[in-house]
């Protein structure tokens, strides 16, 4: 036998054998993950800062202050390069804060259509509560901050992607505003005529970029439009977007917000993330 014959012969063994591994493991396909929204962590896609990561604030060497992470794959993306990702869903809330912020979870979250107690805005650009919505008089130092959470599908570059929320609050709210505006503004054309196309039917890149101002430095992110699902034909990508943005109207998937160290406002502008 050549050796020619005897390598073909060889590779078609594995290839043969690599297929009835995968025909194994699809015949288990879902086996064990079947789970309720309530045992399932949304990841959320956080800025690092202050190079902390976690509840212990443990130092992470290798990266670098601006860069983006998974809190639960901790899983790093450089904010120099940017991220790609597809927005599904935005959620305006007003989370409620006790006057001393620790890792505990807000105390109420609160929609912006609906009822909310009174505030009064502090030297630090804190919504302070001086009256509950029953009229009841407030003077604990627990307070509003307006969050806005946008759900998003981040594109890996070996082609599968990440359900996540982008949570943007205090000076994050002017980039997330300017997003928001990316996302009103986009036009298709339609056998119809020209109509506004799905929040997840464009790609958008985020990236970060240190500012400074009066002794601080912060990372401010950055919105652009990358592509359109539409003009590239994903269609796989825009089903996939479309199925976590049901998913999330439906109260399926929700993200849980969590204690973490206070970011003080720099200046009176939004727009940024101090380190």
């Amino acid at each position: 036998m050549s050796n020619k014959k005897a390598v073909a012969e060889k590779e078609a063994e594995e290839a043969s054998t690599a297929l009835a591994n995968v025909e194994m493991f699809e015949e288990d396909a879902g086996e064990g993950v079947a789970m309720g929204k309530e045992d399932i962590q949304l990841p959320r896609l956080k800025i690092l800062q202050g190079n902390k990561v976690g509840e212990g604030q443990q130092s992470m060497p290798g990266i670098a202050d601006g860069d983006f992470y998974n809190d639960a794959t901790l899983d790093f993306f450089k904010g120099s390069e940017g991220i790609k990702v597809i927005p599904c869903v935005y959620q305006r809330r007003f989370l409620r804060w006790p006057a001393v912020r620790g890792t505990s979870p807000p105390i109420a979250e609160y929609l912006p259509d609906g009822p909310m107690p009174t505030t009064v805005r502090d030297v630090q650009n804190k919504d302070i509560i001086t009256q509950e919505i029953d009229g009841e008089k407030c003077d604990n130092g627990e307070y509003l901050e307006e969050t806005h959470n946008h759900y998003v599908l981040l594109l890996l570059g070996n082609g599968m992607t990440q359900m996540a929320c982008h949570s943007m609050k205090k000076t994050g709210l002017k980039p997330s505003r300017a997003w928001n505006s990316l996302v009103g503004s986009r036009v298709a054309e339609g056998k119809n005529g020209p109509f506004t196309p799905a929040r997840y039917s464009h790609v958008y890149k985020l990236e970060t970029f240190a500012r400074e101002k009066d002794g601080n430095r912060w990372a401010q992110v950055n919105v652009t439009l990358d592509s359109s699902l539409i003009e590239d034909n994903r269609v796989d990508l825009y089903k996939k977007a479309k199925d976590f943005a049901n998913a999330v109207t439906a109260g399926e998937i929700s993200v849980k917000h969590e204690g973490e160290e206070e970011i003080p406002n720099t200046d009176n502008t939004e727009g940024d993330v101090p380190f």
